[in-house]
């Protein structure tokens, strides 16, 4: 028999577009079903995403927001496409230190074409009991011409994962929690030690010699493949699972006044290293 044709690098970024989009809606959907049946997200969309949006912008996004929850005092959960972008001689000096590290043979250059897209998430709880969950996959497309003439091609890579941030430490939530990203791993041969120690690594504030949260797992510049984009679109659908649990949990404890202090100092912590030392996120917004 003959095997089926694999996926160009291109079919398979904009096939994972394609599924980010649909996850934003199905993750609204679940998170308003579930615990917030009187609290609806608003939709910010702008460039291709918006109603009078010029027919030729080919980048947008949709930021999808919720205040003011029975769960969630304040959540968001944002799609972002970028298409048409040009490398500058930074990013592409940038983008070919990491072909170095990675084996990748496609050679960038200033001027080369990119795009982008990513789904990323935030839940704060009304709660001081229920933990922050963050999360987030991206994916970077370079179209290149090593002549700049008619030979092209192109090369991707993604990254992404998931951490809690409790403010009262429950241990069976922080096992529940990992445990569902170990067997997420173990399912497809992906090392859970390694972005584990990840996530510990980069969501760590050097000047307090604290870690931010708990953790979860961390990865980035993973080679686009079909088990690489198979392994992200799971990670996405492990989301929802991995936390609201946690939050139906815990969501109808009592708290004190001061629990809710505790928690507003800690998430000062939060918008500290995001401040501070999320340069990863800065890097890809600055895009």
């Amino acid at each position: 028999t003959t095997e089926p044709p694999q996926a160009s690098t291109k079919q398979l970024f904009d096939n994972f577009v394609e599924f980010l989009k649909n996850q934003q809606n199905s993750i609204i959907q679940q998170i308003e079903e579930t615990i917030e049946p009187n609290a609806r997200f608003g939709c910010d969309a702008w460039g291709c995403f918006a109603d009078n949006n010029n027919q030729e912008d080919t980048s947008g996004g949709q930021t999808r927001v919720l205040q003011n929850g029975e769960v969630i005092e304040k959540g968001a959960c944002s799609f972002t496409l970028i298409r048409n972008g040009v490398l500058s001689a930074e990013r592409a000096q940038t983008i070919r230190a990491r072909q170095q590290q990675n084996d990748t043979k496609v050679l960038l250059q200033a001027g080369d074409r990119y795009a982008a897209s990513a789904l990323s998430m935030v839940l704060h709880s009304k709660s001081p009991h229920v933990p922050t969950f963050r999360s987030d996959v991206r994916v970077f497309l370079v179209e290149s011409s090593s002549d700049h003439g008619s030979s092209s091609s192109s090369c991707a890579w993604m990254g992404g994962g998931a951490d809690l941030t409790p403010y009262y430490l429950y241990q069976k939530d922080v096992r529940d929690f990992h445990n569902m990203y170990y067997n997420l791993c173990k399912t497809y041969n992906m090392s859970y030690a390694e972005l584990k120690q990840n996530c510990d690594d980069y969501f760590y504030l050097p000047a307090r010699q604290e870690h931010r949260g708990t953790g979860g797992i961390f990865f980035d510049d993973v080679e686009v493949t079909e088990t690489s984009v198979n392994f992200c679109q799971q990670l996405t659908r492990t989301w929802m699972p991995s936390w609201l649990t946690i939050a139906k949990r815990r969501n109808k404890l009592p708290y004190t006044t001061l629990q809710k202090q505790w928690q507003k100092i800690r998430r000062g912590r939060y918008l500290e290293f995001n401040l501070l030392y999320n340069v990863r996120l800065n890097l890809f917004c600055s895009e």
